[in-house]
């Protein structure tokens, strides 16, 4: 379980940071957090679907999995990423911003196992107790990365505000049987198509009109998911080898497979 605390020289000053070696980290994460900025990538990879933060407030996130915990998109056994992109989110990971006070407040997950107390990787901080380069980047990375989490969020707000969201009950089917998906949204296409031409304007300027349609292009992904799904619960089944040698009911050597 992540466990996040205020980075500090006080606190982390020893400490070095070593990039993991797999995306393990992200093995139960079904839904990602995803922003205007990346949409492009985002797009051709996974579905996008939109969910409640609140009664009234949205947020868009790419769907990775079909059950809780459980993302298809890290390789089981070697945590190998199965796409040709990494969301940002995931990429900001082990640090993140939170909101205290007005104010930002640079966090670390101190259970990532990517902070060693060595002399392997980057340091967080340099002699005099300032940041590094490294860290200036990463902390750059996450205010521009915050910067257009509130764009989306904002646009979420104006499809939200023009009703261009609604439910979407997702079901896919794979070789293990249907999977039914609740509580997920998407933009409606026949509203998007009725909408007057000032609300379309004000969606356009806002990003908001960008979000809706890429959504709707990356709704087919939701099959690549039953795909995945049905790879993984597949290389689960036990082999031959996994059983071990046949035996008899009384638990001798079977041999009966060699006589023709």
């Amino acid at each position: 379980m992540a466990q996040w605390v205020p980075l500090s020289k006080e606190r982390h000053g020893r400490f070095r940071f070593r990039a993991a070696a797999s995306y393990s980290f992200a093995r139960g994460d079904v839904l990602v957090s995803v922003c205007l900025a990346e949409l492009a990538r985002v797009v051709p990879a996974f579905p996008l679907v939109f969910v409640r933060r609140t009664e009234e407030a949205f947020a868009v996130c790419a769907l990775m999995g079909l059950e809780p915990g459980a993302n298809l998109f890290v390789d089981p056994k070697s945590g190998r990423w199965l796409a040709d992109y990494v969301p940002a989110a995931l990429r900001a990971y082990p640090f993140r911003l939170f909101p205290a006070e007005g104010t930002q407040v640079l966090c670390v997950d101190e259970e990532s196992g990517m902070l060693h107390d060595g002399q392997e990787g980057e340091p967080l901080f340099d002699a005099e107790g300032h940041p590094s380069p490294f860290l200036s980047r990463s902390v750059q990375f996450l205010q521009q990365w915050a910067a257009d989490d509130q764009r989306t969020l904002q646009a979420c707000a104006a499809l939200h505000a023009a009703g261009l969201i609604v439910p979407w009950p997702v079901t896919v089917r794979t070789d293990h049987g249907d999977r039914t998906l609740a509580d997920l949204f998407q933009a409606d296409d026949n509203r998007l198509h009725a909408v007057d031409g000032e609300t379309l304007c004000r969606l356009r300027d806002g990003g908001a009109l960008a979000l809706a349609y890429a959504q709707r292009f990356s709704a087919w992904h939701v099959h690549k998911l039953g795909t995945l799904m049905g790879q993984a619960l597949a290389a689960k089944r036990p082999t031959a080898s996994d059983l071990g040698p046949p035996v008899t009911p009384s638990g001798e050597l079977d041999l009966s497979f060699l006589i023709q």
